[in-house]
This record gives C-alpha cells, sequence and structure tokens, in this order.
C-alpha cells in the first residue's frame, strides 16, 4: 500500500512539473512574439536601439532561427555598427545557407564598404545559388561587373532580369548605361526611355540618355535631359536629407512632417500619409496635420480614416470651417447625411458666405430629404 501511495505521489509530482514545462514553454512562446512585434514596430520608426534590444531578446529566447539574427544585423546597419552588423549575418547564413538577402547585404558590405570586389561577388554569387531569382544580388552584381568594364556579363545579367520581371527600372537604367559604355547609343536611348516611363522621378537615366543623345548629335535634345536630370536630382537630394533627418531623429514630429510633405510634393501620397502618421505619434494634437490626414484619406476613398482625424482636427481647431466642411465631406461618402448637414452648416457658419460649402450642404439635405429640397442656406 506504502508503495502504491508513493507511486502515485511520483505519479502526481511528474505530471505537476509537465505541466509547469508547458505552461513555461507557452509563456516563452508568447514571450518571444511579443518581444518580435514590439521589435519591428519600433523598426518601423527608426528607433533601431530600441528595436536591437527587442530582438536581442528573441535571440535569448530562440538562438536557432535566422530571422532573429537577420533582425539584430539590420538594426545594427542603422544604427551605424557594421562589424557587428557582419557578425550577425554570418550567423544568419550559418543557420539558414539558403538565407540569399544576408548574402547580398554581406556582399553590399564588401562592396560599398570595403571596396574588395571580389570578395563582394562571392556573397552576391552565393546569394545567387541561395536564390536563382533572387534579383536585388543579379543587380548588384552587374553594377560590380560594370565597375569592372565585364560589360557583356552585366548587360546579359540586366537582359535576365528583364526576362524575370519586364518593370524592373533598375535592370532598363542598368542596362541603357551597359550599352551606352558598349557605345550602342542608338539601344541605350530606347532602355532608357523605358526606364523613365517607369519611374520618372529617378535622375540618372535622364543623365545617361542626355549622354547617348550627344553622341548622336542631338544637341538640344540631350541639354533637355540634362535640365530633366539636375531637376530631379534636386529633389531627390532634398528628399534624401529628410530621410536622413528622420534617421537621425525618430522621435522629432516635425522631421516626420517635412518626409511628408517632400513626398506630397511628389505626388506619392501613399508614403506621405505614412510619414504623416509618424510623426502623429509624437505630436498627436497637431491639428492642421490631422486636417490634411483626413483630406488626403478622403482623397484615397477612406471615409472612416478621414473622419477619425477630422474629427481631432476640428476639436484642436475648432474656428476652422475648411476642416468642418472636410469632415462633413467624410460623412458624405459614407451616406451618413445628417452628420454632413450640420457639420457643413458649422462650416458656413464659421466661414461666411461660401457657394462651394453651400452647394455641399444643398446637395447632403437633398440627400437627406430628396420630396423636399430646401433652399440653399445664404
Amino acid at each position: 500500500m506504502e508503495i502504491v501511495i508513493r507511486s502515485r505521489n511520483t505519479l502526481w509530482v511528474a505530471i505537476w512539473l509537465l505541466a509547469l514545462a508547458a505552461s513555461t514553454i507557452l509563456a516563452s512562446a508568447e514571450s518571444l512574439q511579443d518581444c518580435i512585434e514590439k521589435g519591428r514596430q519600433a523598426e518601423e520608426r527608426y528607433l533601431y536601439a530600441e528595436a536591437l534590444s527587442w530582438f536581442r531578446q528573441a535571440v535569448a529566447l530562440d538562438a536557432r532561427n535566422p530571422e532573429w539574427h537577420f533582425a539584430i544585423a539590420r538594426q545594427l546597419i542603422g544604427l551605424e555598427k557594421l562589424e557587428e552588423a557582419c557578425d550577425e549575418l554570418n550567423e544568419t547564413v550559418k543557420l539558414n545557407p539558403a538565407h540569399a538577402e544576408a548574402y547580398t547585404m554581406l556582399g553590399i558590405y564588401q562592396h560599398k564598404v570595403k571596396d574588395d570586389l571580389p570578395a563582394a561577388e562571392k556573397q552576391y554569387l552565393l546569394a545567387i545559388q541561395a536564390d536563382p531569382k533572387h534579383l536585388r544580388a543579379q543587380k548588384l552584381l552587374a553594377e560590380l561587373d560594370i565597375s569592372l568594364h565585364r560589360f557583356e556579363e552585366a548587360q546579359k545579367l540586366y537582359e535576365d532580369i528583364l526576362k524575370e520581371k519586364p518593370s524592373e527600372f533598375d535592370a532598363y537604367e542598368g542596362l541603357g548605361n551597359v550599352l551606352l559604355q558598349r557605345s550602342q547609343n542608338e539601344q541605350a536611348i530606347e532602355a532608357l526611355k523605358q526606364a523613365i516611363a517607369l519611374k520618372p522621378e529617378e535622375p540618372e537615366p535622364y543623365r545617361l540618355l542626355g549622354q547617348a543623345l550627344a553622341r548622336l548629335g542631338q544637341r538640344a535634345e540631350a541639354q533637355q535631359q540634362l535640365k530633366q536630370y539636375q531637376t530631379w536630382k534636386e529633389k531627390q537630394n532634398r528628399l534624401i536629407d529628410q530621410m536622413r533627418a528622420v534617421r537621425r531623429s525618430p522621435q522629432n514630429p516635425s522631421v516626420w512632417f517635412n518626409l511628408g510633405k517632400e513626398y506630397l510634393r511628389r505626388k506619392e501620397t501613399w508614403k506621405a500619409i505614412d510619414a504623416f502618421e509618424g510623426g502623429m505619434e509624437y505630436d498627436a494634437e497637431n491639428g492642421a496635420v490631422h486636417g490634411l490626414l483626413g483630406a488626403l484619406y478622403i482623397q484615397e476613398h477612406l471615409p472612416v480614416y478621414a473622419q477619425w482625424h477630422l474629427e481631432k482636427a476640428v476639436s484642436f481647431d475648432p474656428g476652422n470651417p475648411n476642416q468642418f466642411n472636410n469632415l462633413a465631406v467624410s460623412f458624405m461618402l459614407q451616406g451618413k447625411f445628417a452628420q454632413a448637414a450640420r457639420f457643413f452648416e458649422i462650416a458656413l457658419d464659421l466661414g461666411g458666405p461660401n457657394p462651394s460649402i453651400a452647394k455641399n450642404l444643398k446637395m447632403a439635405l437633398e440627400k437627406l430629404n430628396p420630396a423636399a429640397p430646401p433652399k440653399e442656406k445664404p
């Protein structure tokens, strides 16, 4: 009997230990997921030191996962700790020999930082071997071939990329450059025009196109392309400066707002929205930016998002008739005509007679009561 009792006690202890172990594993899994999510959120806001801390905690919980080492490498690059980043990239490919992007980033380090072209070429080839469709490594290898005057090899790489992805801007630009180097000017012009059609805001194809046209004696056309190059180069430099400012001071809302304005000038609406939303994390009571985001969301046909921002805008800036008008428009787009009419009326009361807002009010009231459309408000 005593033996049975001891066996039962031992059995219950074993069951309890197993349950404890299971709960510990579950808690670790939850903690790991939490680390990853917080790390990614911090990385999206360019808070590299904070993200690095979270991803290092993820590695402490799961050291055999190459993606967490790769994530650490990204943060170290953001912090300009390149040697440490290379250690993490090497650990990534050790754990996953098919990690093409890690090989590519090691190649970039050897290519752009160390100027060790043979070492860079080796890493790019390893990336392509790991993933034959990894276009970034192929483009960088072609760029390296150009610097070594291996133009035929570079041309073949670019042509292979275009077979795989016919709308690849970088491949058209690179192909145009190679053909220019090989004095195949007319073919270069065709490739460069394709690049410009894909990304008219990128400056480099205009410069190369100007060179090709000049070689064919088309001086006026060449000068026009070089002027375009200067215009877009200045805009590109301004954008790069704004992006660097965000990376240097990611908790400063004004640099995010300036970046958003730059994207708006480039007509890149969604990038502008992302930048403005990034700044709102640190300046949530900025009525002007709430209003701007509301207008952009209306433009993108997302009235619920617009409403949220415009309600914030009018709460911080209750005397602005334009904000109330836009808020009313967001309700109109949702079919909420009573609310729309109320805010159009407020906009008119604040701003005085305005034919455009009066027309909006009339439309809202007609939608609300189509049988007896009211007169316009004076």
